[in-house]
């Protein structure tokens, strides 16, 4: 509409809606006649305007290239250079804002995909601006302003707000504490436009006690390659005792744009090292002192089902002594999760099966019985290292088998299937549910099963003597089972939303994993992280 009204002028567009609500009031109408209206009452041809607007995926992107100024006795001479782009064109018009705040307007054709504009003006322009109101649906505004834009903002959580025209750059301090550094303080910048383009974070990070610095930096970069929205990364960090680098191109593809599935496709290689094991929360999660360098690869894809959500994804990995790299290895895991849809299916169901194969991984690379591995952990600055979170939290992110039972003993494998199951409905807290809504969100409570299966021949962590004891009474051939019930709640706070989940897997037909007797026992799991 408002690109409409700005290639018809404001009084014409006011005339369209009457003349056509005029003629037509009561009768059928379809595009033509709407468009034969415009043309009519705005003296112009509209047709390659309405095929573009409605019958193409062509956008407009204009780029103000350069600006240069020449000051003389009578005011200024400003010349701009304007490229197109996008495969969409408009007139354009080109405000140039004056040092007393006066602005002069100039309006060009702009169907040349370059093009040199001299303009006499008064005085020498502070600002200069490709139609700032955006009625030409410009779909990057950030390179249609001189002098470019910049925009700084606190990093608070639940700022949404991102300028059309200006490259935004955030900052915030940041402070934890583990055993190791004690108290770990630094500073986060982030710089993105409209917070997905160009995106760039830094962070710096110092430690009290250890005295040691750490660092991490990240670029993202969409693109339009092989006619899927793209994304470029490169991310590098040394981090509480290890050094990561990372490059990967991520594809991703619609047949259609607000309807799925949704086809991923991610390539990468990448570089792992732990290069002090003091940070280590146990013994039995890393091999130390191993370059862990390769190339992966992972898809997923989400069809949609009339009774479910649905996701399926597969991920491979190889190591190999490459550029410094010491391992050697392949490692395949595979997700199918289903989630029942409200409308359909009264109780909120959801099933998940996963199974992941390797062979004489890493420790770090195997796969956990109960949660993500060290790997995932470390996407957590909480679980990075020790005295981070409090043991007694018995904080579990998910992922790998998910059994959820079997948290307190949980250790690595290189082969395992799993498949878990929850069935729930929300939680009626008599009367209390708006009151306590701001603080915990809308609970829903949970039954859940879990099952799974170690496929190793032979003992995974033989460094291990706890592990060994376990494979030396036959956990490798057992069935692992456990049952409960769980809560989980989606909140909004001020400045955070999060999800937090509690489970409590009351009964395990193999106890002795986590080193107890009875299989009916009161456990409890917390995590701010969906299962499924």
């Amino acid at each position: 509409v408002r690109a409409l009204q700005y290639a018809a002028g404001p009084e014409n567009f006011d005339r369209i809606l009457h003349e056509y609500f005029d003629r037509w009031k009561f009768k059928h109408v379809n595009e033509e006649r709407f468009r034969l209206v415009c043309e009519e009452v705005a003296q112009r041809d509209l047709s390659r305007q309405f095929e573009q607007w409605l019958h193409t995926k062509k956008t407009v992107d204009y780029a103000l290239e350069s600006v240069r100024t020449r000051p003389d006795s009578t005011g200024a001479t400003t010349e701009v250079v304007i490229k197109r782009k996008g495969e969409l064109y408009l007139p354009i018009e080109v405000h140039f804002t004056l040092p007393d705040g006066r602005v002069e307007k100039k309006r060009f054709d702009a169907r040349d995909r370059e093009f040199r504009e001299r303009v006499k003006l008064p005085a020498v322009p502070v600002k200069v601006d490709i139609n700032p109101d955006n009625e030409i649906m410009d779909i990057d505004r950030s390179n249609n302003v001189y002098p470019k834009q910049r925009d700084f903002q606190i990093d608070w959580p639940n700022n949404f707000y991102y300028p059309e025209d200006a490259y935004q750059i955030r900052h915030r301090p940041a402070i934890w504490y583990n055993d190791i550094d004690q108290a770990k303080v630094g500073y986060h910048l982030s710089g993105s436009l409209h917070g997905w383009k160009r995106r760039v974070n830094l962070g710096v990070y110092y430690g009290t006690k250890s005295e040691q610095w750490d660092f991490s930096a990240s670029y993202e970069e969409p693109k339009r390659w092989l006619n899927t929205n793209t994304t470029l990364r490169l991310s590098g960090y040394r981090m509480e005792g290890r050094a990561d680098a990372r490059i990967e191109v991520a594809f991703k593809k619609r047949g259609k744009l607000i309807e799925p599935p949704t086809q991923e496709i991610t390539f990468g290689y990448g570089y792992h090292e732990l290069r002090d094991a003091a940070y280590l929360t146990s013994s039995e999660i890393y091999d130390t002192s191993l370059a862990d360098v390769g190339p992966y690869v992972s898809y997923a894809v989400d069809p949609q089902l009339d009774i479910a959500a649905t996701r399926f994804a597969v991920d491979f990995t190889m190591g190999r002594d490459w550029f410094a790299g010491n391992t050697d290895y392949e490692r395949i895991a595979m997700l199918a999760a289903f989630h029942s849809r409200p409308e359909v299916v009264r109780l909120d169901t959801r099933l998940r099966f996963f199974g992941g194969f390797g062979g004489s991984l890493p420790t770090q690379r195997k796969f956990n019985l109960a949660g993500g591995g060290p790997m995932k952990q470390e996407e957590r600055f909480w679980l990075r290292a020790p005295g981070a979170v409090p043991e007694d939290l018995n904080y579990v992110e998910p992922g790998d088998g998910n059994l959820r039972g079997y948290a307190a003993g949980t250790f690595g494998v290189n082969k395992l299937v799993a498949m878990n199951a929850e069935m729930g409905t929300k939680l009626k807290l008599f009367g209390l549910e708006k009151p306590l809504a701001k603080l915990i969100g809308t609970p829903s409570w949970y039954g859940f099963y879990d099952v799974g299966w170690i496929l190793d021949g032979d003992n995974p962590i033989q460094s291990s003597a706890r592990v060994t004891s376990l494979v030396d009474q036959g956990v490798l051939d057992a069935t692992l089972e456990n049952a409960g019930v769980g809560f989980r709640g989606n909140v909004t706070w001020p400045f955070w939303n999060f999800s937090w989940r509690l489970d409590i897997p009351f009964w395990v037909s193999h106890p002795r994993i986590n080193g107890e007797a009875d299989y009916v026992d009161f456990r409890y799991l917390f995590s701010l992280n969906a299962s499924f």
